[in-house]
């Protein structure tokens, strides 16, 4: 006859077995994860289930954060208690699961960022998430088969992943809010600054003032502050579009992903000459659509100078000019203009940080509610998106009301195939910042449309398959910054179409068939 008290410890023994086991499985799932998959690729198209669980991350972290610090603080606590004090088996497991959990999301999120955040901070925040969820993994096997035992293994794995976990979630904190947001208001001992460099004004606005023209060096003085305004802001070091830097003359001249930047004594053979020459609406044309462009006179002043050596040293009193190149000289933006630029942006930016600042509460309470549908538009932006595209029939009125904290710094919304109508669109009276809308299968008619022909900011408009009429139609006259509006499958006539398309020549109304 077999002894239960036997048998009971031989059942035990094999379930240590099989969680060490799949502990030990998932750990290197989780470590092979991003190795397997690769970087993500600007262009790359990613599946939108990919975008919307991935965007769970921010929602589902805090849970392992809560769990591992509460184990750090027990294990610290045991150090100095004359009991057994310490981390249950059951806290690090579900500490260790929804650290793995937070890790695949970030994951998920990461894939479908590319260009996004400044790539070396995402990648560590990434990769300190894996070695938390990794570090809470080996604690939990190790208070498996240390129980009763010395708690010091357990107790500096828990360690280790708590302080892992602390510069990882500065990371996030980066990532979300910006470089320098924890420091911003901390003393000068640990990084903060100065209260009189918070003011706002362009730091060193004294060093702008210009030099007498035999003292100006071309490239600082001509090209870098051309370059700084049309190129720093996607190739620096925090953003390297390409892994290409131009805010520094050698990375200039090395180049990125596509080989050397530019060729001294030769601009046509220059990649940033060429891309900057591509027609706008080429997909390599530098800088993108929608960015500040290189103005004709400032390629006429990046060619002269390449052509002339493209030195880093070369004062402008010694270079040959052509009277195109004086010409182009003349136009340069002076250096007090370019200081009063720099204030303006600051002082936007500043602007930026307090309003989302102030809407980070009210968008954190409604993320509970809606979950990976609602976010900023990007990271150091206040403007916020919503799209109940994982909802779509169980979104109606009530749930859009609920969004009234958040509706006026909302710039997109996509409530397509829900349940809301004429009635819920007057929560939308006071979204002043919205740039396009999706009520595409939705209840709403030619009365909803009051409400929508008040949206002056709106560009992009879609009522596919809804009741719109010539009538409602009609009232969209008034959108004069509408370039794309879509009427498939609606009541809409020829002859309204026509008639509003003489009212916004600029719209580009797509009828369908």
């Amino acid at each position: 006859m077999s002894d239960p008290a036997s048998s009971k410890t031989c059942c035990c023994s094999k379930m240590r077995i099989l969680l060490t086991l799949g502990g030990l499985l998932l750990m290197a799932a989780v470590l092979l994860m991003p190795v397997l998959a690769g970087p993500p690729v600007e262009g790359r198209e990613v599946p939108d289930t990919v975008r919307f669980f991935g965007r769970l991350h921010p929602v589902l972290l805090h849970l392992p954060i809560g769990i591992l610090m509460l184990a750090g603080f027990f294990e610290f606590g045991g150090i100095f208690s004359k009991r057994r004090m310490g981390a249950g088996s059951g806290m690090l497991f579900f500490g260790a699961a929804s650290a793995v959990v937070a890790a695949i999301l970030g994951f998920l999120l990461w894939q479908g960022s590319a260009g996004d955040y400044k790539e070396e901070l995402v990648e560590r925040h990434l990769w300190g998430g894996i070695a938390v969820a990794s570090l809470a993994i080996l604690a939990f096997i190790l208070k498996l088969w240390t129980s009763g035992k010395s708690p010091w293994p357990v107790r500096l794995s828990v360690f280790a992943a708590v302080g892992v976990l602390t510069f990882s979630s500065h990371d996030g904190g980066t990532l979300t809010h910006g470089e320098g947001y924890l420091t911003q208001y901390a003393p000068a001992w640990l990084g903060g600054k100065a209260s009189d460099d918070r003011k706002g004004g362009p730091a060193g606005a004294a060093a702008a003032l210009a030099r007498p023209p035999e003292e100006q060096i071309v490239y600082a003085d001509v090209i870098v502050p051309i370059l700084e305004q049309k190129c720093y802001g996607c190739h620096n070091a925090e953003k390297k579009k390409g892994k290409f830097r131009m805010d520094e003359y050698e990375l200039l001249v090395s180049g990125g992903d596509e080989g050397e930047g530019i060729v001294p004594g030769d601009s046509e053979k220059s990649a940033i000459v060429e891309r900057i020459s591509l027609p706008l609406e080429d997909d390599d044309h530098m800088p993108p659509d929608g960015k500040k462009q290189i103005e004709a006179h400032e390629l006429v002043l990046i060619k002269w100078w390449l052509d002339q050596g493209g030195l880093p040293t070369t004062k402008l009193a010694d270079m040959a000019k052509t009277p195109e190149v004086e010409l182009a000289l003349s136009k340069r933006v002076s250096p007090a203009q370019l200081a009063a630029e720099k204030a303006q942006q600051e002082a936007a930016d500043k602007k930026q940080l307090s309003a989302r600042t102030a809407i980070s509460g009210k968008l954190a309470d409604l993320q509970k509610d809606f979950p990976g549908a609602l976010s900023f538009e990007a990271q150091n932006s206040s403007s916020v998106v919503f799209s109940a595209v994982s909802m779509r029939s169980s979104f109606a009125n009530e749930h859009l009301a609920k969004l009234s904290p958040v509706i006026p710094a909302m710039v997109s919304l996509d409530l397509s195939g829900t349940k809301v109508d004429d009635t819920g669109l007057r929560g939308l009276e006071s979204a002043s910042q919205l740039r396009m809308l999706r009520l595409s299968e939705t209840g709403v008619t030619d009365a909803g449309m009051d409400v929508v022909a008040k949206m002056n900011t709106l560009e992009s408009l879609n009522l596919y398959g809804t009741a719109i009429t010539d009538a409602g139609l009609d009232k969209l006259g008034s959108l004069g910054k509408l370039k794309y509006l879509y009427v498939w499958q609606t009541k809409v006539t020829d002859a309204a179409v026509a008639a509003l398309q003489k009212k916004l020549p600029d719209c580009e109304i797509v009828r369908g068939l």
